[in-house]
């Protein structure tokens, strides 16, 4: 005869497992190494971006037919985000592989299996850590369009690089700088 007592399931609290999960991808290589590739590609096309967008507003000054061809989003987010898209495509899936990959590897699978969590829960708590792993990876671009908001990013005024009396101007010295000796000059 069964015991009444077996066909109640108990619940364990999800914090551990949570907290386990996530430990497991910030503890791996595979997010350090995409996080060490992401942050100099986002910075560097971010860069670039800023800097042909201010030369291609530089000759829209002479042109105005030119100026209402350019958009800010265009010519600076659309770049950024690009590199975004480029390198999570490319790495991401590591991250991802290597939080299932190595608890089969190692056995901690079949232990985690034994555990009071049901399938379901245990997938959903790996996808949880993924998506924490994922919002880590947008830090690079979200800082990107931060800076770009300090640096003056979409104004409604004929410069669209903002003076050097502008909060946040001198912040970072290297577009300034570049900027500068490029053409921006002439959008003041």
């Amino acid at each position: 005869m069964r015991s009444p007592e077996a066909a109640v399931v108990r619940r364990a609290p999800l914090h551990p497992l949570l907290a386990k999960e996530l430990r497991e991808i910030v503890s791996g290589r595979a997010l350090w190494t995409m996080l060490l590739i992401l942050c100099p590609l986002v910075g560097y096309s971010f860069w670039q971006a800023v800097l042909l967008y201010g030369e291609a507003s530089a000759a829209a000054r002479d042109a105005p037919v030119l100026a209402r061809g350019l958009s800010p989003l265009d010519g600076v987010l659309v770049p950024t985000f690009g590199a975004l898209y480029i390198a999570v495509t490319l790495l991401f899936p590591f991250v991802a592989i290597r939080s299932l990959g190595r608890e089969k590897e190692t056995g901690a699978l079949r232990l985690l299996l034994q555990l009071p969590y049901r399938v379901p829960t245990l997938i959903a708590a790996k996808m949880t850590a993924i998506f924490g792993a994922w919002l880590v990876a947008l830090i690079p671009a979200a800082s990107a369009v931060v800076i770009w908001a300090v640096l003056g990013g979409q104004q409604r005024r004929s410069s669209h690089w903002p003076s050097p009396s502008a909060p946040g101007f001198w912040i970072l010295p290297w577009p300034a700088n570049r900027a500068r000796s490029s053409g921006f000059r002439a959008c003041r």
